[in-house]
């Protein structure tokens, strides 16, 4: 046997050998991952859909605020400009911030 052909022939089998203790990382992953991976994935999706509870909840009340707002103060016809106070409480007020200011 001559001087190559050994070579060669470490060389295929440190090639097959690495090869060999190479290809279990090659392999496909499991989707599962075992129950600490689905109680995990359990845990998020109650996670979740408490969150989206929380935030219809909270959308539902801001609605039913500006609801409530807008009953409140939509158009009023008892209110009319100029009908809060009479001339005499405008001349009063108006004596009065004369006066300070």
């Amino acid at each position: 046997m001559s001087l190559q052909a050994g070579q060669s022939i470490r060389i295929l089998t440190l090639a097959l050998a690495s090869f060999l203790l190479a290809s279990p990382s090659f392999a496909d992953k499991d989707d599962k991952g075992g129950k600490h991976a689905e109680k995990q994935a359990e845990k998020a999706e109650k996670r979740a859909e408490k969150a989206h509870e929380k935030a219809e909840k909270r959308e539902d009340k801001d609605r039913e605020k500006s609801e409530k707002h807008a009953r409140k103060y939509r158009d009023r016809d008892d209110i009319r400009v100029g009908q809060y106070f009479n001339d005499s409480q405008r001349q009063a007020a108006r004596t009065y911030y004369v006066q300070r200011y």
